[in-house]
């Protein structure tokens, strides 16, 4: 019979880390709210105010709170950097395939497509016709880069799902990484660049004309582009015109 597992112990920091959070949910605050005195945290909490200021710290790295100078700790909401710290740990440290993360993008990028076809108001689509004549005009490997990574988050914020933009953020430079693998592989296969400002094209067509499953589509058939560079496993060279 095997021995039993010893339970871990969890730290103090990490139990009052945890009240805070309790705190602020059963307090209603919001971003921008300033916690109590950490004199008072530590009288509420019954410890020292050095592990107050630990939980703080933790909840600080977390992105939960601001840590302020001479003032209160304030809470916040963690932000797209955050999230971007914790998939890239979690993609590079357990090995996530290229073609795990392709249909993680297009999963997310087909919804976003859907539903910018559905909310995008005439502000989004003049963003995004503006950002397409960008992305037709760039000149150099960065600017065309730069200009087709600008249209496909125009296309998350005309979808008007905070979440959404959110997650799209937070993988913005590991799907950097996998365009370059794309569009090196796309074009050791010997094909070029209009395929995809057409397919750019029928996106930015299909959400203009509020047809959300052709805006779906046509996202998705624009993202088969990129797997299908992805699958010729052309290695990314510096320098290469990234335009998938």
């Amino acid at each position: 019979m095997a021995a039993p597992r010893p339970i871990p112990r969890r730290s103090l920091t990490d139990q009052v880390a945890d009240a805070l959070v309790d705190l602020i949910r059963e307090r209603g605050l919001r971003s921008g709210d300033a916690l109590p005195a950490t004199a008072d945290l530590s009288e509420s909490f019954n410890v020292s105010r050095p592990v107050v200021r630990e939980a703080v710290a933790q909840l600080a790295g977390r992105g939960l709170l601001v840590r302020q100078q001479g003032r209160e700790s304030v809470v916040t909401v963690p932000g797209s950097e955050h999230l971007e710290q914790l998939l890239r740990y979690r993609i590079e440290g357990s090995g996530v395939s290229d073609d795990v993360l392709q249909d993680y993008r297009e999963t997310l990028e087909a919804a976003a497509a859907r539903l910018a076809a559905r909310n995008a108001t005439e502000d989004d689509l003049a963003a995004l016709r503006e950002r397409f004549a960008e992305l037709c005009a760039a000149q150099g490997d960065d600017a065309l880069h730069d200009a087709d990574v600008a249209f496909h988050r125009a296309v998350a914020v005309a979808s008007h799902n905070e979440l959404i933009l959110l997650t799209l953020d937070a993988v913005a430079s590991l799907i950097r990484q996998l365009r370059r693998r794309a569009w090196s592989g796309w074009k050791a296969a010997g094909k070029g660049l209009q395929p995809v400002l057409d397919a750019h094209e029928r996106i930015l067509d299909a959400i203009t004309r509020g047809d959300e499953h052709a805006a779906a589509e046509a996202m998705v058939s624009h993202l088969a582009q990129a797997r299908a560079g992805v699958a010729v496993g052309a290695p990314a060279a510096a320098g290469e015109r990234d335009g998938s």
